[in-house]
């Protein structure tokens, strides 16, 4: 018998590092390895009010994007980005008063999509800014009880970094 709860999260840090190649000078490709985690707010047993949640969920994901920027000719480079891959999703010691305590975790299809600006510093280096949604498929988890559930993951990132181009 499945769980039919709603789970809210707190906002929380995202790291990602990613590999990439410039087929043309509007066309890239790159291989993203990202950590996304945050606490849990608020559990809403089926037909119950929130109650306040604890705990941590994780969000590990390799994903292939694709980038095309096209070309404007400005200071900055603007860009449009889509991917998709595998991630895991991780609920670590998530408990709310009535609700069995959470350790678990699954491994789902992810995607992403986003828009961001490149501002060249030197013929190597720039900085990067971007918004990406981010979102996979319901992952299956289990409760203490044994009772397994799905859960929703999506979240809104926005990315500041680095780039080093060889």
């Amino acid at each position: 018998v499945g769980v039919a709860n709603e789970h809210a999260y707190d906002a929380g840090p995202a790291l990602a590092f990613a590999v990439g190649n410039q087929r043309t000078p509007t066309l890239g490709f790159e291989g993203e390895l990202a950590t996304r985690r945050f606490g849990m707010s608020t559990i809403t047993p089926s037909g119950g009010p929130p109650v306040t949640a604890t705990g941590t969920v994780s969000t590990l994901s390799l994903l292939g994007n694709v980038k095309w920027a096209p070309e404007f000719n400005w200071r900055f480079n603007p860009y449009l980005l889509g991917g998709a891959g595998i991630a895991q999703h991780k609920m670590t010691d998530v408990a709310a008063a009535g609700v069995s305590t959470v350790n678990s975790s699954d491994w789902v299809i992810a995607y992403q999509l986003g828009f961001g600006a490149e501002w060249p510093l030197s013929p190597r280096w720039s900085l990067d800014s971007s918004y990406r949604y981010f979102s996979t498929l319901a992952p299956e988890l289990t409760d203490a009880a044994g009772r397994t559930f799905e859960t929703a993951v999506a979240s809104h990132n926005v990315l500041v970094g680095a780039r080093y181009n060889f």
